[in-house]
């Protein structure tokens, strides 16, 4: 049933004022947000996410979530934050552009759930028990009828014991709470499971520190466990080259595959790589699709000869180098459509290029208290 009610937009101040005065604890909102309340209240509840927000029949914002006390559902101190037009309003000009959906297209993420075949190529494997102990996993909660592949949601690496490193767009869909962290075996149904505090991706980090990001998408996040991991879990050093460095080195990917048709669907998959410089992968992508697209400095590009194709799960997934990680596995592109294409291109998250989002964010004493 679809509702509708009145509110009244707080002013920043005000909207600061309350919520530092239920938390006794100083809370700043960013300008990309608009703050609203009701008397009598009013709060917004699961599915509202979305919704828009009027004033005099035109869009002003889009509804985000409500704070503070995310497990009280309905206490009535809450207040409800929305995602303001106005901030976003060069992004959503240029979006909502016909000509920039082909770009979109190209370079969109591969999220096809129908697709369950694990990562395939001549070289791919089976990674060996304690290979990568710091390749977790991202799963989905699921109290009713839990089914593994179903639930599974996306790849990560553990960087610290408190810390995982993953693709933004693999939190898009869910709240902390929604989420497990399974990390400790190569057998996903053995491994150890952790909650989640919260988790931050490169754009909201940005906002928070008054930054504009360079690049509309960032496809970067970092996981805040509630609790350490298991001693016997090892983090992945972070890697202090840069992406020119990387150009022609041989690097190996540590991602959990689904296959349905398997007897143990979730496993973990592994496959060595050949990082290509921007142009010889922008070259490659007019080549094979005709067209000439961009890959900027936050990626690093890959492929493996002969192929090595990778496939839904394997986002999120670190690229390791020498031991340490260098990448977080994004997509794979052109043919968007077109799964298992052996000619398609691997993308990565440069760990050079969002380092200091990276230190900042895994630093002990770094908190981020909305999501």
């Amino acid at each position: 049933m679809m509702r509708t009610a009145q509110l009244i937009v707080l002013r920043m101040r005000e909207c600061s004022s309350k919520l530092s005065r239920i938390l006794a604890e100083l809370i700043l909102i960013h300008n990309r947000y608009i703050c609203t309340c009701a008397d009598p209240h009013v709060v917004m509840n699961h599915g509202d996410s979305g919704n828009p927000v009027f004033y005099n029949g035109m869009v002003i914002a889009i509804h985000k979530s409500t704070m503070p006390f995310p497990g009280e559902v309905v206490n009535p101190q809450k207040i409800n934050i929305h995602t303001t037009i106005h901030y976003y309003r060069n992004f959503i000009t240029a979006t909502t552009d016909s000509n920039f959906t082909r770009k979109v297209y190209l370079l969109g993420i591969q999220n096809d759930f129908v697709v369950t075949k694990p990562m395939f190529g001549s070289f791919v494997r089976l990674a060996e028990e304690n290979e990568f102990v710091f390749a977790v996993s991202m799963v989905k909660i699921n109290n009713i009828q839990p089914i593994i592949e179903r639930d599974f949601i996306c790849s990560g690496a553990l960087v610290t014991k408190h810390n995982v490193l993953t693709s933004a767009h693999c939190t898009e869909s869910y709240d902390p709470t929604q989420v497990l962290i399974y990390a400790g075996s190569i057998n996903i149904l053995r491994s150890r499971r952790y909650k989640i505090s919260w988790w931050i991706t490169y754009n909201n980090w940005a906002y928070s520190m008054n930054m504009l990001p360079r690049y509309l998408s960032n496809d970067i996040a970092n996981i805040r466990l509630r609790r350490p991991v298991h001693q016997t879990l090892v983090p992945i050093p972070i890697s202090n080259l840069t992406n020119v460095q990387l150009y022609g080195q041989y690097v190996d990917i540590a991602a959990w595959s689904i296959d349905s048709e398997d007897l143990f669907p979730v496993k973990l998959m592994t496959v060595t790589l050949n990082v290509l410089s921007l142009n010889e992968c922008m070259d490659r992508i007019e080549v094979l699709h005709g067209e000439r697209v961009s890959i900027e400095e936050r990626h690093l590009c890959s492929f493996a000869n002969p192929y090595a194709v990778m496939s839904f799960g394997n986002s999120g997934a670190p690229i390791i180098h020498l031991g340490k990680v260098v990448g977080i596995h994004k997509a794979t592109i052109p043919f968007v459509n077109e799964p298992y294409n052996p000619h398609k291109l691997n993308i990565h998250a440069s760990i050079d290029f969002y380092r200091d989002f990276i230190v900042t964010v895994i630093a002990p004493d770094y908190r981020y208290l909305v999501n």
